[in-house]
């Protein structure tokens, strides 16, 4: 599947898709864009986002996160959710952090928990297309 790079938070085209993320105990969902970052570890979106689907953020486990804020060391609440691109839906942990940078819209995919979901995923930076390969069950 492919998608456009958009301008979301800044005047740069970057690669953000459009997700679902759902609460698997209460089935509510939130539509928003994330930033696909091969360079982030896990995870991470703003907590607003879980309040809206009925979570208790800060009832997830605790873990700590540094260089997306700067090189300062902050924490996350991480949590198990589902997430839903391009028609297909997978378990996947999810970090809500708070004071997440405006830059990444309203979250980031990262190498665990998103990129190790698909067989690849690439980048074309002149055309400003994001490909993102079949489904790893």
């Amino acid at each position: 599947m492919k998608f456009d790079y958009r301008e979301i938070g800044s005047r740069r085209k970057r690669p953000f898709i459009p997700i679902k993320i759902r609460n698997p105990k209460n089935s509510q969902a939130v539509e928003c864009y994330a930033l696909v970052d091969s360079g982030s570890d896990c995870n991470l979106f703003a907590p607003v986002l879980g309040e809206i689907i009925g979570m208790q953020v800060e009832m997830g486990i605790q873990r700590p996160v540094s260089g997306v804020v700067g090189g300062e060391r902050r924490g996350y609440f991480e949590h198990l959710l589902e997430i839903e691109v391009g028609g297909w839906s997978f378990a996947t942990t999810i970090g809500f952090m708070p004071g997440i940078s405006s830059q990444a819209g309203e979250g980031v995919l990262g190498q665990t928990g998103f990129f190790d979901h698909f067989n690849f995923v690439k980048f074309d930076k002149r055309t400003h297309i994001i490909e993102i390969g079949s489904f790893i069950k």
